[in-house]
């Protein structure tokens, strides 16, 4: 009975350290380098604050030296000048979701496994299924939850802003 309480607390463990968003995070971008901008798929949604704090929010198109260009809910097309944009996010809940369901299933797998290993295996595919399911559903709630937000452009003035604050 001891062994199923530490595989237990075994498999919990991983899970919290599979969803921590420190361990996670990509990374900010350098500021004022547009290079994890021009590497946004077309079409992905996309909010542009800009210096004079009007908050664009769009579908992007593309980028050049110049100008952002995104595509408005009423399918107006946006172009923005580089050197007026304070801030671009990317709308990544969809990401988030998925792959919480990735780690959740992952420890499900993993707990039921660990679980198996103590005791009868009659019944082994129920035990896996259900933890599978059971954490996938706990790794989508957990990181639904998290920052939607991805900043993949941040200008150098607003980085000497938000570390004053």
């Amino acid at each position: 009975m001891n062994k199923q309480y530490s595989a237990a607390v075994v498999a919990v463990m991983v899970m919290i350290l599979l969803a921590n968003p420190v361990l996670l995070a990509a990374g900010n971008p350098i500021p004022g380098r547009w290079e994890k901008v021009t590497q946004t798929k077309p079409g992905e949604k996309i909010r542009v604050l800009m210096k004079s704090g009007i908050t664009h929010h769009c579908r992007y198109q593309s980028v050049d030296d110049e100008i952002l260009i995104c595509s408005s809910k009423n399918q107006d097309t946006l172009k923005l000048d580089l050197v007026a944009i304070d801030k671009v996010t990317l709308d990544a809940k969809g990401k988030h979701i998925k792959k919480g369901l990735l780690y959740g299933i992952l420890g499900g797998v993993l707990a039921g496994g660990c679980l198996l290993t103590q005791g009868d295996t009659d019944y082994a595919y129920q035990v896996l299924s259900t933890g599978a399911a059971l954490g996938g559903v706990a790794g989508m709630l957990l990181f639904a939850a998290k920052e939607s937000d991805e900043t993949i452009y941040i200008s150098k003035e607003a980085v000497m802003r938000e570390a004053a604050k």
